[in-house]
């Protein structure tokens, strides 16, 4: 992880994980509060970050997702669009350089925090959650019906489906099979060298 931003009472609070700093205990007592509801836009992506590489994990019912939340209200499922889309003022849109500064960092754990690019990136991240947060203050939260469908479709998208694996290795072995002989018949119909090669199919 790079870092861990949050909206709390009112201010944008951004932990340099990058540069060694620990995530505060007051942090994790928020988090694991059961009186604490958790919003993100797009939460699933949080949640799963908090489960597989912070190996922490809380109830899906202490979450609410503010994406979700914007396309019950018919806003865009993005937050620059859809915060854009509500009139919001200036200071509540989303960071416009986030996705050249996402894609600068995302391929390296680590980055150079002395660089004005890193700063640059953390206050993607703080404008972030001060754009989140703006959209639960415009909209309030989800209806509890929706909010109960949004945690049951998070559940089953997490769960997956089951998979027949003795299946899928038979269908995987046909294909292959299947693959080496057409390759074959058509190396001889047309007296090929490659039947896989394109450029010898053509001409």
């Amino acid at each position: 992880s790079l870092v861990l931003a949050r909206y709390k009472h009112g201010k944008p609070i951004v932990v340099d994980l990058a540069a060694g700093n620990k995530i505060p205990e007051s942090f994790w007592d928020m988090f694991f509060s059961k009186k604490v509801l958790k919003t993100a836009f797009n939460a699933q992506f949080e949640i799963s970050i908090f489960k597989y590489v912070l190996k922490n994990e809380t109830n899906i019912s202490q979450w609410q997702c503010t994406q979700a939340l914007a396309q019950y209200h018919g806003y865009p499922a993005s937050l620059d669009k859809a915060t854009v889309a509500m009139g919001l003022e200036e200071k509540y849109l989303k960071d416009k350089r986030g996705k050249d500064l996402i894609k600068l960092f995302s391929s390296t754990q680590h980055p150079n925090i002395d660089s004005a690019e890193w700063k640059a990136y953390s206050e993607y991240n703080k404008q972030d959650v001060v754009a989140e947060s703006q959209i639960v203050k415009t909209l309030g939260l989800l209806p509890p019906r929706e909010a109960a469908i949004w945690r049951l479709t998070h559940l089953a998208n997490a769960r997956g489906i089951g998979v027949d694996e003795r299946y899928v290795r038979g269908a995987i072995k046909l294909r292959d099979e299947n693959k080496i002989r057409l390759k074959n018949k058509i190396q001889e119909t047309l007296g090929i060298a490659n039947g896989g090669s394109r450029k010898q199919v053509l001409d």
